[in-house]
């Protein structure tokens, strides 16, 4: 399993986003860690099948994919996204 963290930690970006509390804001951990990463100029590459979207409201998956997508963030499947590690 990714220690989200200990990889936000190694690639220098601060702060602690997968603390978020499941019930009130799932799934917001991913969302923000692209956005920190591409503010400090890292490629994002998005395993799209290894993420889910959890709509709290109704469309929040889709507008977060779209914030990533807008971040420029890249998406690839899991396979994929570590060969080209």
């Amino acid at each position: 399993m990714w220690n989200l963290d200990a990889l936000r930690n190694r690639a220098g970006i601060p702060g602690r986003r997968t603390d978020a509390d499941p019930v009130t804001r799932p799934g917001r951990h991913v969302l923000r860690t692209v956005l920190d990463a591409r503010a400090v100029g890292l490629d994002v590459v998005v395993p799209d099948d290894a993420v889910r979207a959890v709509d709290v409201e109704s469309g929040d998956g889709a507008r977060a994919v779209g914030r990533r997508r807008a971040a420029g963030a890249m998406f690839a499947s899991a396979r994929t996204a570590l060969a080209e590690e």
